[in-house]
């Protein structure tokens, strides 16, 4: 991805240091990461960054999100400091055909969401207009 994103884009990883293991196919999860990427690169006019973690979790009672049990999770995070999105667009942004960009299907975050829903997990949204966007998704990990 990083010849993708040229110079001006850095892309940092922050990756578990023992495998964290989903029950997914390759194509499944490479789907979630490309489109996520793909999305922070168009967030961003000129330079940035993007960073995506990886780390396996326990989701809190406190914080879990409808429908997340209190099991171990894989969380990917995918960080960028471009745009940011608005309320209303963020609302929306993971209908399928809701698009924002003039040459885009609106296909890309919604196959995320499908994607994600499929495997069992769950994905939220941070973004602030002008300081960037942070999505992330939690899949249950491999024997929970």
């Amino acid at each position: 991805m990083s010849r993708v994103a040229g110079e001006d884009i850095k892309i940092n990883t922050q990756l578990s240091p023992v495998p964290v293991l989903v029950v997914a196919e390759f194509i499944e999860l490479e789907r979630i990461v490309v489109n996520l990427v793909l999305n922070s690169f168009d967030a961003i006019d000129g330079t940035g960054g993007i960073t995506i973690e990886t780390e396996a979790v326990r989701s809190p009672s406190s914080s879990r999100v409808e429908g997340m049990q209190d099991a171990p999770y894989a969380r990917l995070t995918v960080t960028d400091n471009g745009r940011g999105v608005p309320p209303e667009v963020r609302s929306r942004m993971f209908e399928p055909f809701f698009t924002t960009k003039e040459a885009g299907t609106g296909l890309g975050l919604s196959s995320v969401a499908f994607t994600i829903r499929q495997l069992h997990g769950t994905m939220s949204v941070e973004s602030e207009e002008g300081r960037g966007t942070s999505i992330t998704v939690m899949l249950p990990l491999s024997g929970t």
